[in-house]
């Protein structure tokens, strides 16, 4: 389906097993903190997405860094956390590849789709950064009551994250990559672009997540009981 999966190692935090999911074909690594890259780097993990937002002078200094070491990409939602981080690449003569978070839902972080067009034109403006794609995550699929609700989720977390790209397309903006996560939304809407998965429970999603659905419908998988 031209889809690519890229784990997030949020579930497991081991290099070694990073490794292995390369291997196997993953298109890099997924992490949340700057000091998650840090050390998945010193263990040759190559490439590396962090997912959320980096905000900082300081965390921005160490970011172009490991920039020398890596194909880095991290996360943005506010025209003043990018700033902070162009402060540090632009000097330097450096750009960093940004990532524009779409709110699908969960109202957490990110900005809502209709906004993302004034906040992606304030990114792409700044020197020593490159916007190069939007990204999403539909957290709020993990309280779910039922299969039904997961798949509406599922697509409304699609339709944002493709309607936030083709806006941001439309206006002119080179947007080369859109990424999703929820790797058990084996139902929702899968937008035909050049979409990447980046899921957090590849490894526990054969127990973890059909045990849930399996609860929803008729009970718990033999020996799993509830969770």
């Amino acid at each position: 389906a031209g889809v690519k999966l890229r784990p997030h190692a949020k579930t497991h935090k081991i290099p070694g097993v990073a490794r292995m999911q390369l291997a196997a074909g993953a298109a890099g690594i997924a992490l949340a903190k700057t000091g998650e890259a840090e050390t998945f780097a010193d263990a040759g993990i190559n490439d590396i997405f962090l997912a959320y937002p980096i905000v900082g002078t300081g965390k921005a200094r160490r970011l172009l860094a490991l920039s020398d070491r890596v194909r880095l990409s991290v996360g943005a939602d506010s025209i003043e956390g990018a700033r902070t981080l162009s402060e540090v690449f632009a000097p330097a003569g450096r750009t960093l590849s940004v990532m524009l978070k779409i709110d699908c839902g969960g109202n957490r972080v990110g900005v809502l789709p209709e906004q993302a067009l004034d906040v992606a034109r304030q990114i792409a403006g700044l020197p020593g950064i490159e916007l190069v794609g939007v990204f999403t995550h539909a957290g709020q699929a993990y309280h779910a009551g039922t299969p039904e609700v997961i798949a509406a989720i599922g697509r409304h977390e699609g339709d944002a994250v493709a309607s936030a790209a083709g806006r941001l397309r439309g206006a002119g903006l080179e947007i080369r990559e859109v990424r999703t996560g929820r790797a058990y939304l084996i139902d929702g809407h899968l937008p035909q672009a050049e979409l990447q998965r980046i899921a957090g429970r590849v490894l526990g999603y054969s127990y973890g997540q059909v045990d849930r659905l399996a609860q929803m419908a008729e009970g718990p998988l033999p020996g799993l009981g509830r969770r």
